[in-house]
């Protein structure tokens, strides 16, 4: 990753590992700098991260990379695929903290095949959960169910999260804070349409930080289209419109300079 401020241009490492598998083994065992269980696999899933975050990532709850050990596992060509570890909890974009840690843990099943084989593919019910303290102390707790289906032409899936974060402080050095429960829904959906090399996305995602009766006008809602085209098989272009709303509709000038948005953006692999 790449951190810019006023005056210097600074990198931080993502990933950094030793990874082993045994020999015959459906178990693969990682240490270091590691895929942390949620958003490499929901990714591949969406399989459009060039046009922004997915939803828990954008709310700030999870990260895509944490210091920590894992192991992943998958089974009967990727009926069940999982993967679970003790992660430092702060991400890759933090320094570590204290001596606290999270347990995060993914677990996928396949109800059905289709033509796109891979731990994505098929008809799935997944789950994650995350539950740890931050620094100083206090809760850090993730839950999401998804229910997905993946074919070659469509794409489709639905995902309901709950968080609840709160901080104790630290010899006061740190303001305590109480619960703050949340709530996280998204769907989305890619249609590749047929003898062609284009396909539609959309996206709904629903986040609130807080779900107490007293916090008013803090729901986002953002709402995702677009058009993308496959190129080559490495090369991938996208046009999209990306809009945000706000609970209760009451918008200031820095809100609504960044509301509405559209991107035309490029995507290289290799």
């Amino acid at each position: 990753g790449r951190h810019a401020n006023a005056d210097q241009l600074s990198y931080r490492l993502k990933y950094a590992y030793v990874a082993w598998t045994p020999e015959n083994s459906p178990l693969t065992y990682k240490l270091g700098q590691i895929h942390t269980p949620l958003l490499d696999w929901e990714e591949a899933l969406w399989d459009y991260r060039m046009q922004g975050p997915m939803a828990m990532e954008r709310g700030g709850y999870v990260s895509s990379s944490d210091l920590g050990a894992g192991v992943d596992g998958s089974w009967n060509k990727n009926k069940f695929d999982m993967q679970v570890g003790l992660y430092n909890g702060e991400n890759y974009s933090h320094t570590p903290g204290d001596n606290r840690k999270d347990i995060e843990g993914r677990f996928s099943f396949k109800l059905m095949d289709t033509d796109v084989s891979g731990r994505a593919g098929g008809l799935r019910i997944t789950g994650y959960g995350q539950y740890g303290k931050p620094t100083t102390g206090g809760k850090r707790q993730r839950f999401l169910g998804i229910i997905s289906y993946k074919s070659k032409m469509v794409t489709l899936a639905g995902e309901f999260g709950s968080t609840k974060d709160s901080t104790t402080g630290n010899g006061g050095s740190v303001a305590a804070v109480g619960d703050h429960t949340g709530r996280v829904i998204s769907a989305f959906g890619v249609l590749n349409i047929p003898n062609s090399k284009a396909s539609i996305i959309a996206r709904v995602d629903n986040t609130d930080p807080n779900t107490a009766s007293g916090a008013t006008n803090d729901r986002l809602t953002r709402i995702i289209g677009g058009l993308a085209y496959q190129v080559t098989p490495n090369l991938r272009l996208l046009a999209a419109v990306d809009n945000l709303s706000r609970q209760g509709g009451n918008y200031n000038n820095a809100f609504n300079a960044t509301r509405t948005a559209g991107a035309f953006i490029g995507q290289f692999t290799f």
